[in-house]
């Protein structure tokens, strides 16, 4: 399980994504849903700044 302490992660993690989309889409999905649901998590603790 990640953790997106920044923005700045959140960017860098959606770049890694974008790159690896067009070579392994089912890979991708997989790890936007990671990102999303670690997002929700993070946004209801108040953890994200």
């Amino acid at each position: 399980m990640a953790t997106y302490p920044t923005i700045r992660d959140v960017i860098k993690e959606i770049m890694e994504i974008e790159m690896i989309v067009d070579f392994k889409p089912v890979a991708a999905k997989e790890r936007l849903t990671n990102l999303v649901r670690d997002l929700r998590r993070e946004t209801q603790e108040g953890g994200l700044y």
